[in-house]
């Protein structure tokens, strides 16, 4: 695993066997990011465990994925979770038929090479909190702004565009 910090930004290079979305945190607290994005990263990935949220449940639906498979896209964050830096990762991927597949991903292995870019945004204030009114999700509010799920308003009081 390598990584350069440059302006707001780091780059990141990741060698076979490397835990894809543990390494992301290993670097983001080496790094001292507190918040940050995942824009961009080609690679391949192997083994890839993949969740989808239930919410009855609280939990992920898992599915473990066997085989080798072309990084087409990932993008995500990082967080703090209980003072602690935590990824949120989603990826697409192809097959060696060209089957696309991706989704929120728990944890793959690198296959020989993943190339990231993440980009600081300590500024911003994230933190993935749990809510009592919502318990099964973990939501990110703005810090300095108390947490609605109801808002739809920026930071400033505008009415956002989205």
């Amino acid at each position: 695993m390598f990584y350069r910090e440059f302006d707001e930004s780091v780059f990141v290079r990741l060698d076979p066997g490397d835990p894809f979305v543990e390494s992301i945190e290993r670097i983001a607290s080496l790094a001292d990011m507190r918040t940050g994005f995942l824009c961009s990263g080609v690679g391949m990935l192997s083994d890839p465990v993949l969740g989808f949220f239930d919410v009855e449940r609280d939990d992920y639906d898992v599915t473990e994925l066997r085989g080798t498979f072309d990084l087409n896209a990932v993008h995500g964050n990082v967080t703090l979770r209980e003072g602690s830096p935590a990824a949120h990762v989603h990826v697409v991927f192809n097959d060696r038929r060209h089957k696309l597949g991706g989704g929120h991903l728990i944890e793959a292995k690198c296959h020989i090479t993943a190339e990231l870019l993440l980009v600081r945004t300590d500024g911003l204030g994230l933190e993935r909190l749990k809510l009592d009114e919502h318990p099964a999700t973990r939501i990110c509010p703005l810090a300095g702004f108390r947490p609605s799920l109801e808002s739809t308003r920026g930071a400033a009081g505008a009415p956002s565009s989205g």
